[in-house]
């Protein structure tokens, strides 16, 4: 078999006769190389260092037959078999070009994601997700098997949509052939397949779902293995593969049956919706077994639901979280962690003009100063009443009532005078007598008793709205609240060319920490050579955090199985990076540190702005029911001031009684 070197301006062919020219190597791997083609940007060719086996060339030649419009929107299918020649063996394929997108891992790590995914935040991990259980379902409707899942055969671009690459080491059926899978990465595997070889093995879509499953819980869970958990027996910790093959999911609330403990600090299966929950659980656990993990189209629903159910922190606008929550657990993963777990997305456009001095103006004209209103006066109204009509008749019937009851005593006195009735009989002549003239005298008051009343109640009711008036003189707490908040920010935005070069400074400073640092995040824990610590002490590692170089600090080795040889080893292998390291003054300050502080000043000014705007309506908003209640009560102290007056002029008119 007579090997193909492509090279720029090498001509091959499709199998349909087309003719196409090299234009330069876009990319290479271990497997084979790709090439770009002169004057079309939408396709690549991928050749292969060691040529094509006979079994490899009629996969691929199956696997162009059955390209389809919904494969290519998804992954880099086959298009086509090139030749050097018309005679010429297949040498290799054509395929979409994927453009824009990134390895999967670099978006649901968050230190990576920092760097790769800046803006990202759970609404957009989980759009990903949605489509990552897309492209599986895709693939499965067309009777294909992806087999080796992993995240290195799965992209994501700015935009979350995903491409699935590397299809040619897919299990393709055509007809009644198989053209197997004979690949796979065991993180990936699942129990039933973990430790076998794949050869005389055919790969079905539950292989494929336990992947899915893995994918969408390294998005949920910052990059975590469900498998990657802490042992409770034992004096070393399982690795990923161990646990995997034994059903030890980490997350499983049946801790009792695993005997594993998820890792400190991380996300719950219980702070996302039950039914992710319930799916999780299906793909890991032993209720996996006989064909019970969730198919690629089972996942779509849950996660767009819990998409639509999320609600943002309170504390930080980078944290959405599941509604049915009572707090955000990525404000507790974060203090645990000490960093960032999601980057800060701005929806504002640029930083345009923002006159302060116009808003502030409109600001200080909602006021509570009230002192022009005078409160309504009693003696106000006085010369304004008149008194009652029905005075002057009830005065009338007063004096002839008392008239009478002076006659009925003087005539009592009259007839005993004389002395010619008996004294037991004069005294009670008297006393009926007083009796009667007293009933009549107070007949007399009584007729007048309904004024003295009406002047009782005006004046307890007048009293009692004085009161609540005086109440009402100090504006509300939430108007004063609000006042004091808007001073703060005016401050604060005011404040932020300051807090930006104060900022700037410390990135300067701490030029020299940042380069190490980025220099130590790039030596991961997994790929290193540490003297006493296996898989599964890294797996362990990974557990508590712990996944590269800059992450080893004596206070975050206090983990269970890490005596002080294998934390001295650690930290070994830490110093003996740190001896490579040389600072460059002349590199600056990283961008993508310049790119977050810009970030979070711009959201920042923009919260301020956003206060400030509306901070008018809120104050009104504020003082709206205290100006009700005022008014209110005002209206009721002059309804009550004219009742009070009118029952006075009405007391006065009546004299004594």
């Amino acid at each position: 078999m007579s090997l193909f070197q492509p090279s720029l301006g090498a001509v091959v062919l499709t199998d349909d006769g087309r003719r196409l020219v090299l234009e330069k190597e876009v990319g290479k791997g271990g497997e084979g190389s790709v090439w770009s083609i002169h004057g079309d940007a939408s396709v690549v060719a991928k050749f292969y260092h060691r040529g094509l086996t006979p079994q490899t060339a009629q996969k691929l030649e199956a696997m162009c037959r059955l390209k389809s419009e919904a494969l290519l929107r998804i992954s880099a299918w086959p298009i086509a078999v090139l030749k050097a020649g018309p005679d010429a063996s297949l040498q290799g394929l054509l395929m979409p070009r994927i453009n824009g997108y990134q390895e999967a891992h670099l978006l649901y790590t968050p230190k990576s994601r920092r760097v790769h995914f800046p803006d990202a935040q759970l609404p957009f991990i989980l759009h990903a997700s949605i489509n990552i259980a897309r492209a599986f379902a895709t693939v499965h409707d067309a009777g294909q098997v992806i087999g080796d899942v992993n995240h290195g055969n799965l992209l994501v671009s700015s935009k979350a949509t995903v491409a699935l690459i590397d299809c040619d080491s897919f299990e393709i059926h055509e007809g009644g052939s198989i053209y197997p899978c004979l690949v796979g990465v065991p993180t990936y595997t699942p129990p039933e397949l973990q430790g076998r070889s794949f050869h005389g093995i055919q790969r079905t879509k539950q292989h494929d779902a336990f992947g899915l499953a893995i994918l969408i819980f390294h998005m949920l869970f910052l990059g975590r293995h469900p498998f990657a958990g802490i042992f409770r027996q034992g004096a070393a910790d399982k690795t990923i593969e161990e646990a995997i093959r034994e059903y030890r999911f980490a997350y499983s609330p049946d801790t009792a049956s695993t005997e594993m403990l998820p890792p400190p600090s991380m996300p719950t299966l219980g702070e996302f919706t039950p039914d992710i929950a319930k799916l999780f659980i299906r793909s890991f656990t032993l209720r996996a077994e006989n064909g019970q993990r969730p198919a690629a189209h089972e996942w779509i629903g849950p996660l767009e639901d819990l998409a639509r159910r999320l609600k943002q922190c309170a504390a930080s606008e980078s944290h959405h979280y599941y509604q049915g929550l009572a707090s955000c657990p990525w404000c507790r993963v974060e203090q645990a962690f000490g960093r960032a777990m999601f980057g800060i997305r701005i929806d504002v456009s640029g930083g345009g003009a923002f006159d302060i001095t116009a808003v502030w103006a409109r600001i200080e004209e909602v006021r509570t100063d009230e002192s022009g209103i005078t409160r309504p006066s009693v003696h106000s109204y006085v010369h304004t009443c008149l008194p009652n009509p029905a005075i002057a008749v009830l005065k009338g019937r007063r004096r002839k009532l008392r008239l009478i009851g002076a006659c009925v005593v003087v005539g009592g006195v009259a007839v005993i005078a004389p002395g010619w009735i008996p004294p037991l009989v004069s005294v009670i002549v008297l006393a009926i007598a007083l009796a009667t003239a007293a009933r009549l005298w107070n007949l007399g008051g009584e007729s007048v008793r309904s004024f003295i009343l009406e002047r009782e109640l005006a004046g307890a009711a007048f009293d009692s709205a004085e009161r609540r008036w005086l109440q009402l003189q100090t504006p509300p707490e939430a108007f004063k609240a609000t006042r004091q908040r808007l001073d703060d920010d005016k401050s604060e935005l005011m404040k932020l060319p300051t807090i930006k070069a104060q900022r700037l400074a410390e990135l300067n400073a701490s030029l020299r920490h940042k380069q190490l640092t980025r220099l130590l995040e790039q030596h991961k824990i997994e790929d290193a050579s540490i003297p006493g610590i296996g898989p599964g002490r890294k797996t362990l590692l990974r557990c508590y955090g712990v996944e590269d170089a800059s992450d080893i600090h004596p206070s975050r080795l206090q983990i269970k199985g890490f005596g002080p040889a294998l934390r001295s080893a650690l930290l070994v292998w830490r110093s003996s990076l740190e001896q490579t390291f040389v600072f460059d003054p002349s590199a600056g300050i990283d961008p993508a540190d310049l790119r977050q502080l810009d970030q979070e000043l711009a959201l920042k000014r923009a919260a301020l702005i956003q206060s400030l705007s509306t901070g008018p309506q809120q104050l009104r908003q504020a003082l709206l029911p205290w100006q009700v209640e005022r008014s209110k009560v005002f209206s009721q102290i002059d309804i009550l001031a004219k009742r009070l007056a009118q029952a006075e002029v009405d007391m006065k008119a009546l004299g004594r009684f």
